[in-house]
This record gives structure tokens, C-alpha cells and sequence, in this order.
């Protein structure tokens, strides 16, 4: 254990990736809903609290792994962000949504990657009957032993009669290309998902963030000079790390709830910013 009574990060991350090789693989992000008028400071840890924004919500299939049909997160509900007292603007169930974007129902998905099991997250787990789920066993450990700071976040209703398939750290090819980092901080176990496309090496954000995370202004590098820190977080230090890794590692980087991610649409693309 870590002296934060946490988990030990290092001894759960492997030190260097497999080298990126280009796969025939894109990542959809798949909108569901939107919420507006969120303060930012969310986000960016104690700054940018007078400032607003539009919080997106949804999930994102990996499309062109041969045999497979991969999602990562289920999506929100409207009813859900409501009920966590956030206002919010519907735009597809979940089901149209995916149907819309891939073709595919829920009952085509056969794996489904979680990042971490906030409300937001997870709360249609249930909804993919023939998917292999996978989470990250300190994740599973939180929702059964909530952290004090943020238990609201945590529905263990959302997974009853789940059997996941249990991860501990960082795993390297899940299939060819496909990658699960074990990225602590925001939650006691969340993991991004990196996966190799052609143009380069994607990772969808395990964490709650947005661009300006992984871009700090000039004015705050003397402070931040590579990242910032999550708002929402029960380790400031390890999911400063989390950040760092990420944005060390990726070409293009998918954050979960910027409302960019899914305007962009397919990534990579020249829609893209490369980092």
C-alpha cells in the first residue's frame, strides 16, 4: 500500500508500452447525452470554478478488431445525471445511439471495456448480455468499499448480477494492438484504453477530463508545467501521473466528457489534434 492507504500504482504499471504497430482500428465516440452550465473547475483542479461548460456523455466502440465487437463504457442515462442533480439535454437512448453510429445492437457487443464505474460510466452494464466485461479489480473493490469523498458517485445497483472478467494494472495486448493502462487518481481504478490505429497510437482517457487537462495555459505551466490535475480525484498525485502517462504516450487523445470528442467524430482523423 501506497503511504495515501491507496494501492501501489507503480507495482500495477508496466514501465514501457509494446511499440506502437499500426492496426486497421478507429475508435467512434458514440454521444448519448449532453449537460450545460457545469462549472470547469470539475475538471481542472482548484481553477477555472467561475467558468462553465458543456459536459457530453457517452461511449466508444473500437471499430476493426476482426471477430470482435468492442465498446468502452455503456454511457449515461438521462435519468441518472438527473438524478445525480445535474440538468441535462437527452440526444439518444443508448441503444439508437449505437444502432445509429455501428450498425450493431447491444446484444452484438462481445466486450465491454469499463474505465471505472462512476454513475456515468457503467450504468447500462446490464444491457450487454453476451459481453465480456472488463474492470479493473481495485475499481470493483471501490464500489464495494466506497471512498468517502466521492461514495455518491458510486451506484453498486448499476452492477448486480454482473460477473466481470477482473483485471490488476496495466495489460498488454488484450488483442493485437489493444492495450488496458492501469490510471489511477480520479478513481482508485481506472484504466485507459489504448488502442493502435494506423496513424498512430489513440488512448481513450480512463479519467474525467477535458483537453485543457493535457494543454495548460501559459500562464499556469510555471505551476502545471505538463498537465492538470482532475477536479474530481481521491489521489491528486497519482492522478496527476495518470495524466502525464497518457500524454506521454498518445498521439490523439480521447477525453470522456469534452463535447469536442464527439463533434470530431472518427479518431484519428485530420479532425484530430496529434500530441
Amino acid at each position: 500500500m501506497s503511504v495515501y492507504g491507496m494501492p501501489d500504482v507503480k507495482a500495477k504499471q508496466r514501465p514501457v508500452l509494446p511499440d506502437w504497430q499500426p492496426h486497421p482500428y478507429s475508435v467512434v465516440p458514440i454521444l448519448v447525452m449532453k449537460s450545460e452550465g457545469i462549472t470547469k473547475g470539475i475538471f481542472t483542479y482548484i481553477l477555472n470554478y467561475d467558468q462553465t461548460m458543456t459536459i457530453a456523455g457517452g461511449c466508444f466502440f473500437i471499430k476493426g478488431v476482426e471477430g470482435h465487437n468492442i465498446l468502452v463504457d455503456t454511457g449515461p442515462t438521462v435519468e441518472d445525471f438527473v438524478a445525480h442533480g445535474y440538468p441535462c439535454e437527452g440526444i439518444k437512448p443508448m441503444p439508437e445511439a449505437l444502432k445509429d453510429a455501428t450498425g450493431l445492437t447491444p446484444a452484438d457487443i462481445d466486450v465491454l471495456i469499463l474505465t471505472q464505474l462512476h454513475h456515468d460510466h457503467c450504468p447500462l452494464a446490464g444491457m450487454f448480455k453476451h459481453a465480456k466485461i472488463i474492470v479493473q479489480q481495485d475499481e470493483w473493490n471501490a464500489v464495494h468499499n466506497k471512498p468517502a469523498c466521492y461514495r455518491f458517485l458510486y451506484n453498486p445497483e448499476y452492477l448486480e448480477g454482473l460477473e466481470p472478467t477482473f483485471v490488476d494494472g496495466d495489460v498488454f495486448n488484450v488483442f493485437p494492438g489493444i492495450h488496458l493502462l492501469y490510471t489511477p487518481g480520479h478513481t482508485p481504478g481506472g484504466q485507459s484504453v489504448v488502442v493502435d490505429a494506423e496513424e498512430g497510437r489513440v488512448i481513450i482517457c480512463g479519467f474525467c477530463c477535458d483537453e485543457d487537462n493535457f494543454n495548460p495555459p501559459d500562464d499556469l505551466k510555471a505551476i502545471w508545467p505538463d498537465v492538470l490535475v482532475p477536479g474530481l480525484h481521491v489521489n491528486n498525485e497519482d492522478a496527476y501521473e495518470s495524466a502525464l502517462r497518457v500524454k506521454k504516450e498518445a498521439d490523439y487523445i480521447i477525453t470522456l466528457h469534452d463535447l469536442k470528442t464527439f463533434e470530431r467524430g472518427v479518431c484519428p482523423s485530420s479532425k484530430w489534434p496529434k500530441y
